[in-house]
């Protein structure tokens, strides 16, 4: 179980935490990185970045293949590169949310949680994301790498603006959004929508959200 106890604010990665959309995501990613600098990217080990967000890698990548990072104009033809092939690909695939994704931020306000999204991705892939896997977010902030390049002002911004007080607990599947709620002194849920990856056996670990019951008690884990 989590440290905390009786959490009043939540706050969500998106890719593969509320959507199982890594895969695409990747490859669009990919894809519009080399239409737009007529280079590869060799290296998609997310992890391996220094800031693991859309914004971050793209900026070291860069500096890594020519020592200079992208200006504003070739980052805004990135992000509509990678937001036209997102679109063909979810055209084509579909997107799947996480089981209960749907409805949760309903749940959650009703439960009265104060809720944020808090993503590495772009602001406009995001949203894209969001809309297509039919997840409704209403009411619920979202800060994304178009605000900040790393992941720590992501989330600190996300909690600012709920302006709630602590605790509070950051669901994300990467583990990097492990190291990020560990320098933040933030509690961590992790999500393994696959239920591939490792976690150690003390780490709170949901597979998705339909079973309300455990999500709830989870959330309302009283320490004591």
């Amino acid at each position: 179980m989590p440290k905390q106890a009786n959490y009043v604010a939540t706050i969500w990665d998106i890719d593969g935490t509320l959507i199982q959309s890594q895969e695409i995501d990747s490859e669009a990613y990919l894809r519009a990185f080399e239409d737009t600098f007529g280079h590869s990217l060799a290296n998609s080990d997310w992890g391996s970045f220094t800031h693991v967000t859309d914004s971050g890698i793209l900026q070291e990548a860069l500096m890594n293949i020519r020592g200079q990072r992208p200006s504003q104009e070739e980052e805004q033809r990135m992000q509509k590169s990678f937001l036209n092939y997102l679109e063909v690909m979810i055209e084509e695939r579909g997107l799947s949310p996480a089981q209960g994704a749907e409805h949760l931020f309903h749940l959650l306000r009703e439960e009265g949680f104060v809720s944020a999204l808090a993503t590495g991705g772009w602001r406009g892939s995001a949203e894209l994301k969001l809309a297509a896997a039919g997840i409704d977010t209403a009411g619920a902030p979202l800060v994304t790498a178009s605000d900040f390049i790393s992941r720590e002002k992501i989330l600190l911004q996300a909690h600012r603006e709920i302006a709630a007080p602590a605790p509070v607990v950051y669901f994300g599947d990467g583990a990097w959004d492990y190291k990020t709620t560990q320098s933040l002194g933030w509690d961590f849920i992790a999500v393994d929508l696959e239920g591939t990856a490792s976690w150690p056996r003390e780490q709170t670990v949901l597979d998705g959200f339909s079973d309300t019951s455990k999500l709830l008690e989870v959330l309302r884990y009283d320490a004591a």
